[in-house]
């Protein structure tokens, strides 16, 4: 598994996206709270209750709607 450290304009971390050998992504926030997953065998995005969000990877979606 490979962590990838996700910095904002300032450099402060917010979140982190881990990846595994299948390519199945999860993402985490600052405090390493799950907010959500991609399943690449299926090309969806799912929350952080397993519920779909859409059609791709639209991890950074989820990361930008608790930015604001």
């Amino acid at each position: 598994m490979s962590r990838q450290t996700l910095k904002d304009a300032r450099y402060h971390v917010v979140g982190y996206l881990d990846t595994d050998h299948n390519g199945q992504q999860t993402l985490l926030n600052e405090r390493f709270h799950k907010l959500g997953y991609y399943r690449p065998s299926n090309n969806e995005t799912l929350d952080e209750h397993f519920r779909r969000v859409g059609s791709g990877n639209l991890l950074m979606v989820l990361l930008g709607n608790l930015r604001r």
